[in-house]
């Protein structure tokens, strides 16, 4: 189960990241993880 999700997840970065080409990748791919995770956690309604 965490390995589909984390594919959705990779997937979803890729399509965000050219929206933020100007920020280096590996800041970039940090903070969209963190707003992507943190996204899918509160859709999912288990951020408590």
């Amino acid at each position: 189960m965490l390995q589909d999700e984390d594919a959705a997840v990779q997937e979803q970065v890729v399509g965000v990241e050219y929206e933020f080409p100007v920020a280096p990748d590996a800041e970039a791919r940090a903070g969209i993880d963190v707003v992507q995770i943190t996204g899918d956690v509160h859709e999912r309604g288990l951020g408590g």
